[in-house]
């Protein structure tokens, strides 16, 4: 067992970290992008640690799924940050990544010209991994990483100067990948042969990232509450880290520290597989607190800044449109649609196509005189069939059809102003949502009361 794996299995257990905080962004592009781009440094690690532990099929398969995490770190990187700056990736960024992928390529069907697979070595502190035949053209991939380097350093500082980044989110991203960047170039000097520098450079780094995702104010808007799921792999994570700890551990008591006996060895893996349990489960837990925020945190900041959009707005189709998409992001439901009264034609109907096709209710329908009576929001697999109307109960089965799943009427003074439907939701409702689409109803409906009264 390689002394050193528990090197490479905390710097991939604080990416998994990051991925799972990231996955759970309700802005599905920056989501999209930003697993992509852990996915890189994930390969980097994971590839890493199954070398280490000997898993199958072949060392050099692994080493060829780590390094191709690290061609492609510098350009997936500089990828999202476009993304995450500008709201849009430039061709520099793909031309960047193209290169990449061209010299990975590259080195792949040479068998390792530019960088050849490490030679395992038995030692008596356990399997070590010698980098040998590194020529000069190792020089390539370095002067790359360090020229792209550049780039997305140039690129973050003048995101800051447009205010589309803050000074501190910059410099704690470029101290992370400044030290990826020296861990990386530290591992072809002799004095570090075997000891995985570049794998323990990735750990500030992902560091560097969690503080990014608990300051970003972007983020912070996307980010959802933290579930029951976060609370489990506060406990999975360190666990796991910890059995590499142990598998590793007792080579290093024996040759590092000179414990002979076996059983004081025993004794003292224990108490520091012990410790070092309770001590990634406390930073695990306290990174996750900063990654996720509260359940009643994250209403208050939603309501805040919907309420301030709002204030903005001088047009009625203004705010129609802010409650359409607020409610969508809320709600986390692919669909979200305004039916608005036409006078003329006595009816409620969509401004776009949904699922497809124009919708529209009457105003005479059995289901609008329900919502005009009840005023409130209206989650349809929750409706009690017993105890409606012979008539709404069709309409309630014409709009399961449509795959409708919640209604929520908007009443200006006592008119039926407009209808708010939402469908593609992949959970179920919960009562506490419902109120929060009618609270949001109330204030969208009280700006546009203001807005009426102007004009």
């Amino acid at each position: 067992m390689d002394t050193f794996l528990f090197i490479p299995g905390t710097a991939l257990g604080c990416y998994l970290i990051v991925l799972l905080s990231v996955l759970t962004l309700t802005m599905q592009g920056l989501r999209r992008l930003f697993a992509a781009c852990l996915s890189v440094y994930i390969m980097w690690t994971l590839g890493s640690v199954c070398m280490r532990l000997g898993i199958g099929p072949s060392l050099d398969f692994w080493f060829h799924v780590s390094l191709a995490g690290i061609f492609l770190i510098p350009a997936a990187t500089m990828v999202f940050m476009d993304a995450y700056i500008y709201s849009k990736i430039s061709k520099l960024s793909i031309i960047t990544l193209a290169v990449c992928l061209i010299f990975y390529a590259i080195n792949l069907v040479t068998d390792g010209w530019l960088v050849s697979a490490p030679t395992a070595v038995m030692t008596k502190n356990g399997v070590q991994f010698v980098y040998e035949n590194l020529g000069i053209q190792v020089a390539i991939p370095y002067v790359g990483f360090v020229g792209i380097t550049i780039l997305l350093i140039l690129r973050m500082r003048k995101g800051v100067k447009e205010g589309f980044l803050q000074k501190r989110e910059y410099i704690v991203l470029a101290i992370g990948y400044l030290i990826l960047l020296v861990g990386n170039m530290l591992i072809t000097v002799a004095t570090f042969d075997g000891i995985p520098v570049d794998m323990a450079s990735g750990i500030p780094n992902a560091f560097c990232i969690m503080i990014v995702i608990g300051m970003s104010p972007m983020i912070r808007e996307y980010r959802e509450a933290a579930t029951k799921r976060t609370e489990i792999f506060c406990l999975v994570i360190p666990a796991a880290l910890s059995l590499m700890c142990m598998l590793t551990c007792e080579n290093f008591v024996a040759n590092f520290l000179r414990v002979d006996d076996p059983k004081n060895r025993t004794y003292i893996v224990t108490i520091f597989t012990i410790l070092f349990y309770v001590v990634t489960h406390v930073v695990t837990k306290k990174l996750m607190g900063k990654m996720f925020i509260d359940e009643s945190e994250l209403q208050v900041i939603q309501m805040t800044d919907f309420q301030k959009n709002l204030r903005n707005m001088t047009e009625a189709t203004q705010v129609e449109e802010c409650i359409r998409t607020t409610a969508k992001h809320w709600l986390g439901t692919d669909f979200a649609e305004l039916l608005v009264f036409d006078k003329n034609a006595g009816v409620y109907m969509t401004t776009d196509n949904f699922h497809g096709g124009m919708f529209l209710l009457r105003q005479q329908n059995a289901f609008v005189k329900y919502l005009m009576e009840n005023r409130r929001c209206v989650v349809l697999a929750d409706l009690q069939f017993d105890s409606l109307e012979i008539g709404i109960r069709q309409q309630v089965r014409e709009l399961r059809q449509r795959r409708i799943e919640l209604v929520q009427p908007l009443f200006l003074g006592d008119e039926l102003y407009a209808i708010l439907v939402t469908s593609g939701r992949k959970r179920a409702y919960q009562t506490v949502e419902g109120h929060r689409i009618e609270v949001l109803a109330e204030a969208g409906m009280d700006a546009l009361r203001k807005i009426t009264a102007e004009h």
